[in-house]
């Protein structure tokens, strides 16, 4: 193994290690890599093959996800305004 394998290896966290870094449960890393919003490694074949993260991926989704509601907010201002009156209708 070369040594820039080695800190390849070392850049991949295990499902514990990213539950810690982002202060969450494993079952929340968990979810959010089966609804495919964490990249995901998996370290041989079948179900029970273990998940790495890559480091750098994950800093990559996170700075993605802090982007995400300003562009949502920018969107949700421009919008026009709904004048509400088929609310107030149906009630």
């Amino acid at each position: 193994m070369t040594i820039a394998e080695t800190h390849e290896i070392s850049g991949l966290l295990t499902v514990g290690e990213v539950a810690a870094r982002l202060r969450v449960s494993r079952p929340t890393v968990y979810r959010r890599i089966a609804a495919g919003e964490i990249p995901v490694l998996r370290l041989g074949s079948g179900p029970r093959a273990p998940l790495r993260v890559d480091g750098a991926e994950l800093e990559t989704w996170l700075c993605d996800l802090a982007r995400a509601p300003q562009a949502a907010e920018s969107v949700a201002v421009e919008a026009p305004a709904h004048g509400g009156g088929d609310f107030e209708a149906a009630a």
